[in-house]
């Protein structure tokens, strides 16, 4: 929790670059509700690390560098979702058929993943981290996160075509 001061601070900070962080997010986004969305994990972002920034000398760029690739984070995942979302690996035949039922089988097929290599998939694939960022996360070295990966889509792949 931030002390008074801090939040006094973090409120100069929100006030002072609210329009340039939301600008940055439209700007690599392209999309409104998707910029708003990225300014927020932005403003939650600097409202962590805020306390233990201690010069005010490149606050801006700082600030910048996180809605920069907090916007191109959330950028990925929308894409990778409308991805999943239309079916990938369908060929364009095969992709008017596919509605409902193509989804409902990816979803199955998730499912039936194991816990570990759901979540890294997830994390992957649709949130968009880094394998890196997914092994601090959990707390796992980059290693088990690169093999859960693997055999998550491997299993997908299996179920998918079975």
């Amino acid at each position: 929790m931030l002390a008074a001061g801090s939040q006094t601070r973090f409120l100069d900070v929100f006030e002072l670059s609210k329009h340039r962080v939301l600008a940055i997010c439209l700007r690599i986004t392209k999309d409104r509700k998707d910029a708003e969305d990225a300014s927020q994990e932005v403003f939650l972002a600097i409202w962590r690390q805020l306390p233990q920034v201690r010069a005010v000398v490149g606050l801006t760029g700082w600030i910048g560098r996180i809605a920069a690739r907090t916007s191109y984070r959330t950028k990925r995942r929308r894409l990778r979702e409308s991805e999943i979302r239309d079916g990938i690996g369908m060929n364009a035949a095969g992709a008017e058929k596919a509605g409902v039922e193509e989804r409902v089988s990816f979803a199955q097929a998730l499912s039936l993943l194991p816990a570990g290599q759901r979540n890294v998939f997830r994390l992957f694939v649709i949130e968009g981290f880094s394998q890196a960022e997914i092994a601090r996360m959990l707390e796992v070295p980059e290693g088990t996160v690169a093999s859960r990966l693997h055999l998550a889509k491997h299993r997908l792949m299996q179920e998918l075509t079975a």
